[in-house]
């Protein structure tokens, strides 16, 4: 379990925060106890928009985690937490531990750091897991439909998806496939011609995620036979497949052109003798194997799919360091933009002083003899003006972006209002 960090002294400044639990150190029992689905969410963040000096809320929650990004006072933090442990302990709900209520407490860079390690795929039950990015960008959705999202989220969430794009796109940390559905899916898409006649034999949890995974990638057109039909025709509803009665088995082996055998059956059920002179892609996913190759064919079993997922897995592995530098790339970009926030509000505070100097001057010259209004003075001494300060703030900006890392974290801890801006 991760080491829970004693939250700031209360006070007026907004912070960014992260609460959060998760696989890595909570049991299932107690992410049960903090799941939120799409609804649960959405009356989660209604109820926050009313916390005072909660500025920003969004939720993000699935089967391995449920973390709470906000940007609060610490005394919004300590009320949303109530409220969050509050709904954990309705009836019917698991009970949270007393080492479990409290929750993880991020703030800062911390936060940012976990965003980007997260979105990267790092942070996840299975290493590379991409489809958590879609599951933070649904969180976004959601918490903008509930009027809780702001521009510090919105930055924090975007430098984590640039940060996952860079890791994905530099690094080793999603190829290959790790699910045995998955590894199936890619097996039969490299060793087949386009569209192959897919058939799959099997209407269990393995039969099941190797159906959503060649449908998810589009392979081949796929059939689906069982001796129980009920869960055989569900699984080919699901995938778009077509469900085959068993008594055709024969006949569906004989126009196949990939043979997936996935049942629990205790000796082959597919005889070289269906096969006849054709040399379908055989893949065999039971133990006892399901299928009795024929000489010659092209047949894998589960020794070998374990064999490619295993080397997928360590590809991912050896990609970690190089992931996590990406990562501290990223976090250096939060840095700086979080930098430039700062900057901008006092920037923007230049720029409106810098307007009353503009009347003042353009009052002066209508003392000495302008010719003309007011108004048409003031644009005049606008038109001369403004370029000078724009370029003047790209420098500051720049400026910013060299500061070495001991400066910037000097200067963030200058009171500024750079959350609020």
């Amino acid at each position: 379990m991760p080491s829970v960090v004693t939250p700031v002294t209360p006070g007026v400044a907004a912070e960014l925060v992260l609460l959060g639990i998760d696989a890595s150190w909570a049991p299932i029992a107690e992410r049960e106890a903090l799941r939120y689905d799409a609804a649960a969410s959405k009356a989660l963040l209604s109820e926050a928009a009313a916390i005072e000096g909660l500025d920003e809320a969004l939720v993000l929650s699935t089967c391995n985690r449920t973390e709470f990004y906000l940007v609060a006072t610490a005394a919004a933090v300590a009320a949303f937490r109530a409220r969050v442990c509050h709904r954990a302990s309705e009836p019917g709900r698991p009970a949270l531990t007393a080492h479990t209520s409290p929750l993880r407490f991020q703030t800062s860079e911390a936060v940012a750091r976990h965003a980007c390690e997260v979105a990267s795929g790092v942070s996840s039950t299975i290493l590379g897991d991409s489809f958590i990015v879609r599951q933070m960008k649904d969180s976004l959705t959601t918490a903008s439909a509930s009027g809780t999202l702001g521009p510090v989220l919105s930055g924090l969430f975007a430098c984590a998806f640039e940060t996952a794009r860079d890791a994905r796109r530099r690094t080793d940390i999603a190829r290959g496939a790790t699910g045995i559905g998955a590894v199936v899916a890619s097996a039969i898409a490299g060793r087949t011609s386009a569209n192959p006649r897919i058939l799959l034999v099997g209407a269990g949890m393995t039969a099941r995620d190797i159906a959503r995974q060649l449908d998810s990638r589009r392979i081949g057109h796929l059939r689906v036979t069982n001796r129980s039909r009920e869960n055989g025709e569900r699984i080919a509803r699901a995938a778009r497949g077509v469900w085959c009665e068993w008594r055709t088995l024969a006949r569906e082996v004989a126009q196949a052109d990939v043979v997936v055998c996935a049942t629990s059956a205790p000796a082959p059920i597919i005889s070289s003798g269906m096969l006849g002179n054709r040399r379908p892609l055989l893949v065999d996913v039971g133990v006892p194997r399901n299928i009795d190759a024929p000489p010659g064919s092209a047949c894998l079993v589960i020794d070998d799919l374990v064999a490619l997922q295993d080397d997928a897995c360590e590809r991912r592995e050896a990609a970690v360091a190089d992931v996590l530098a990406i990562v501290e790339r990223g976090v250096d970009a939060w840095r700086t933009w979080m930098l430039a926030r700062s900057l901008e509000s006092h920037l923007k505070a230049l720029f409106t002083g810098v307007a009353d100097v503009r009347t003042q001057i353009a009052a002066d010259l209508l003392k000495q003899g302008w010719s003309g209004t007011l108004s048409e003075a003031e644009q005049f001494v606008a038109r001369r003006t403004a370029p000078l300060l724009k370029q003047h703030a790209a420098e500051l900006r720049q400026w910013a972006r060299r500061l070495p890392r001991q400066q910037q974290a000097s200067l963030r801890e200058q009171p500024a209002q750079s959350m609020r801006a």
